[in-house]
């Protein structure tokens, strides 16, 4: 009898606009590791028919590029710039649990499977006497401009001898901290540092980016002698906090070399995730592949970061919504039925990025508010169906603070990407201006959206006894039907 992962393709959305990552992870959770290819993916870092030049821990499944920070290289050789250790793939086989390939340029064999904050690597080496794992803490999804800076990495040992390699990386697009900490657990004949194509033999650097610099590559490198299909094995940690939580995280949830414990864990997460659903024995098989695909895929993000994000302390934290104004109508939904926890767990999240943060906008990266909007506050919607829907745990008059703040503070009239908070002729005059340059753009789509906002902010204001706004907006949330107005 097939397990319900057996339907998911991995493969899926992972074409030339790649928007969905190829990398296993466990749902919801905070790493999504994955190939990062060269060219690469508009946000995954992935193509299918691209060489690969590495393998990274943070992936976005989502129209813009994100992350792909700290780059492990399995190499014969050692090679550091960026674009010259590149390898074509054989027999790539991804699961909802783990990734394999084969990088044919160096006959070496790459198996990964992730936990919640950790991942554990299984590098088959050919016999050589120049085999190299490097692991490039600068990079990272470029995004226009973007500029990796104040990369900083450690390679020293632990209190049991072995050879451990920590670090962090200052990433812009909102700028961010990430941190890493790794084990191998064979013994290198030789370790370093690099900076671009140049190698030390030092095992610490420190490098600044210098205004208008950019930093091409830097980490550290590990050699080896291995011999004819010899493994080793790699654990790594990361966290948006310090080293020394990625080194906790690393620790609590893989703290043995049991690659198949962590594989057969992340395994039986999905199996339950997915099997909350189960179809008719009738339906076809290509309609069981394509919707346990799509429901692997539903859970993929939002990332749950509650205690890693330092700002929110051990607050419960829901990170990386790109975007609510595509959750709101379709994942959430689904969640108040199959995941209401998690419902919860994001709505609680909502109340500390207001006290944290001063507001809460459809996207927040490394628990970073992003002020560029493609629709209304669609924040409010979420909240809304989860108070009408009757799910726990949440201070409901905590939680109405968020909509009201967007309510009387946003409903702005940003055009569609426009990082800057504009005026907001919505909430001062009742519509949009078509005729204003700053406006027009989406303004009947965006003035629907308020409208709705504004409605489910009504309903909510009733149900908890605040007569005046619930009368406030709900006459505010006919403002749709300006746009009918010849006048």
């Amino acid at each position: 009898m097939k397990k319900y992962t057996d339907y998911v393709n991995m493969f899926f959305g992972t074409g030339d606009h790649s928007l969905c990552t190829i990398g296993p992870e466990r749902p919801n959770a905070s790493v999504c590791p994955g190939p990062d290819t060269m060219p690469s993916g508009y946000s995954t870092g992935y193509l299918p028919n691209a060489p690969i030049c590495g393998f990274s821990h943070i992936h976005v499944n989502a129209g813009e590029p994100k992350y792909g920070n700290f780059l492990f290289s399995p190499q014969i050789g050692l090679s550091t710039k960026i674009d010259s250790h590149c390898s074509e793939k054989s027999d790539e086989k991804p699961t909802a649990s783990e990734y394999n390939v084969v990088l044919a340029r160096y006959g070496i064999g790459v198996s990964f499977t992730p936990a919640e904050h950790s991942v554990i690597y299984k590098f088959r080496y050919p016999k050589s006497n120049d085999a190299s794992l490097i692991i490039d803490a600068e990079h990272y999804h470029r995004l226009h401009s973007d500029k990796a800076e104040d990369i900083h990495i450690t390679v020293g040992t632990d209190e049991s001898g072995q050879t451990v390699i920590y670090g962090y990386g200052l990433f812009d697009n909102p700028k961010y901290y990430l941190y890493f900490y790794a084990i191998c657990d064979k013994t290198p004949k030789e370790t370093g540092t690099f900076v671009g194509e140049k190698a030390f033999p030092n095992n610490e650097i420190n490098v600044p980016r210098a205004e208008g610099e950019e930093i091409v590559g830097a980490g550290a490198f590990l050699r080896f002698d291995t011999e004819e299909n010899e493994e080793i094995f790699v654990k790594v940690g990361i966290s948006f906090g310090s080293v020394e939580k990625a080194r906790a995280w690393l620790y609590k949830e893989i703290p043995e070399w049991d690659y198949d414990a962590v594989k057969n864990k992340t395994e039986k997460l999905w199996e339950k995730e997915l099997g909350k659903i189960e179809l008719a024995p009738e339906t076809p098989e290509s309609l069981k592949r394509m919707f346990y695909t799509s429901l692997y895929i539903c859970h993929k993000m939002p990332r749950d970061r509650t205690g890693d994000i330092n700002k929110f302390g051990d607050a419960e934290m829901v990170d990386d919504h790109i975007a609510v104004w595509d959750t709101f109508r379709t994942l959430y939904p689904l969640y108040t039925i199959t995941n209401p926890d998690f419902v919860t767990k994001t709505v609680n999240s909502f109340i500390t990025r207001l006290r944290v943060n001063g507001c809460v906008r459809d996207i927040v990266n490394a628990g970073n508010e992003r002020m560029r909007n493609q629709g209304g506050d669609n924040t409010d919607n979420i909240i809304a169906e989860a108070y009408l829907k009757g799910i726990d745990g949440v201070d409901w008059e905590e939680a109405y603070k968020v909509m009201k703040n967007n309510a009387d503070e946003w409903r702005d009239d940003q055009i569609v990407w426009q990082p800057i908070k504009k005026a907001s002729t919505y909430r001062d005059i009742g519509f949009i201006p078509a005729d204003d340059e700053k406006t027009w753009v989406m303004c009947c789509s965006k003035q629907l959206e308020y409208a709705y906002n504004d409605y489910l902010a009504a309903l909510v204001a009733k149900g908890l006894g605040h007569k005046d706004d619930y009368e406030k907006y709900l006459k505010r949330s006919e403002s749709w039907k300006t746009i009918w107005n010849p006048n």
